[in-house]
């Protein structure tokens, strides 16, 4: 709900129905100010309803502004809710005809139940991050197809991949790409939309923008320019691994993609471990990451998700090696992305490794002595020994190898 700045009425109303109706609920949603503190003392024990569907039991405090609003659309035999009884305007400059007016402004009813949106009028040209499902379409909040809705324009991380989104809930709205080999160049078309009074809302292929995803660099230059930027709250791979693992997660590292290498990857998370951190893994390279990891922390505990919210969804729970012996029994465990959340005791003793494994040139050399091959046959076989390493890092170690020699 929005903070009405500059709408005493409205606001005192709204604060002062709230907080008489939660008095009968012996909650508040809300810490009410000064005005609301008093009335809901006043009214405490009352049966009051801000929907004015009341059983007063006693009259209400005289002076107080839900109070005189109340009286005014009794008096008008309308109801506060906007369903009118009259036909006629209610009367200039009264408590009630500002209220209304006031929410009718913002785009609200006076019962609450309305689009509200910022802190900020309606024309401030802003930039929404907007999250999107990373698998199920009943993810998709509404306020996030309104907003796409909305918006002047899309920056979108793939086009084609969001147009099957947008088409699905209707939107109509024009896209422009923005990923990572564009978003720099590109950060000046937007800034400029902006600048002519534009807003623009910002999407990834999947999930929340700028979480191991293209959007940062945008989110910068808009906010160094002066501009309004929104969060629109939605699905992340992140935080659903973290709400089923189990785990105390009041405080976590978050990674997003580990190293290939062992060594580099023993280096990264080191700095995060002991403790909770998550990263997120491939399909292809899932169980040679948790490998390594069960070799130097064989104390952890793993939740691992595989395809959240998709067809091939399932949770892992239990130590690393447990883990890795029901991903070998899961014909399916190749399908889909992992974002995998990893638990070390503060006080676990972890195991002596060395983590300073030999580069990849260095193993090509001592693959080339012992076995007198060439090089190539040297890369195809350091292809064959390590599996998380990928051929595109094998063959630039191999240039490099070529130009040292």
């Amino acid at each position: 709900m929005i903070v009405l700045e500059g709408h005493y009425t409205a606001k005192t109303c709204l604060c002062e129905g709230l907080c008489t109706r939660n008095a009968q609920k012996n909650r508040t949603k809300t810490a009410p100010d000064a005005i609301s503190r008093n009335f809901l003392v006043k009214l405490s024990g009352m049966i009051y309803s801000s929907g004015q569907k009341s059983k007063v039991a006693t009259p209400l405090p005289e002076g107080s502004v839900a109070g005189l609003c109340l009286a005014e659309w009794r008096g008008l035999g309308q109801s506060p809710n906007g369903k009118s009884k009259v036909a006629t305007p209610l009367p200039e400059g009264s408590v009630a005809g500002l209220c209304l007016a006031e929410w009718r402004g913002l785009g609200q009813s006076p019962n609450g139940k309305g689009k509200v949106e910022m802190h900020m009028s309606d024309n401030t040209p802003c930039l929404y991050v907007v999250a999107t499902p990373i698998g199920n379409l009943e993810d998709m909040t509404p306020r996030a197809v309104r907003i796409l809705g909305e918006v002047d324009m899309i920056a979108a991380e793939d086009t084609r991949h969001s147009r099957v989104l947008l088409s699905y809930f209707n939107i109509k709205t024009p896209m422009f790409s923005c990923h990572k080999f564009n978003e720099e160049k590109r950060g000046g078309f937007f800034i400029t939309a902006l600048s002519e009074g534009k807003s623009i809302a910002l999407i990834s292929d999947a999930g929340t923008p700028c979480i191991s995803d293209p959007g940062h660099r945008l989110v910068s230059m808009a906010a160094g320019a002066g501009f309004p930027v929104v969060a629109v709250c939605g699905a992340s791979a992140v935080v659903a691994a973290l709400s089923v693992s189990g785990f105390d997660v009041s405080r976590f590292s978050f990674v997003g993609f580990l190293p290939r290498t062992k060594g580099d990857m023993l280096k990264y998370i080191s700095g995060v471990l002991p403790g909770t951190a998550v990263f997120y893994e491939s399909p292809k390279r899932i169980e040679a990451t948790l490998r390594v990891i069960a070799e130097a922390y064989p104390m952890a505990q793993v939740c691992l998700c595989n395809d959240i919210s998709k067809k091939f969804e399932r949770v892992y729970h239990g130590a690393v090696s447990e883990v890795l012996d029901e991903l070998g029994g899961n014909e399916n465990a190749k399908k889909g992305e992992y974002a995998c959340v990893i638990h070390v005791p503060e006080n676990a003793v972890i195991a002596e490794k060395n983590v300073d494994e030999p580069s990849l040139e260095s193993q090509l050399v001592d693959i080339m002595v012992k076995t007198s091959c060439t090089l190539k046959d040297a890369g195809a076989e350091l292809n064959k020994m390590h599996t998380d390493v990928s051929k595109k890092e094998i063959y630039a170690a191999m240039l490099n190898l070529k130009n040292l020699l």
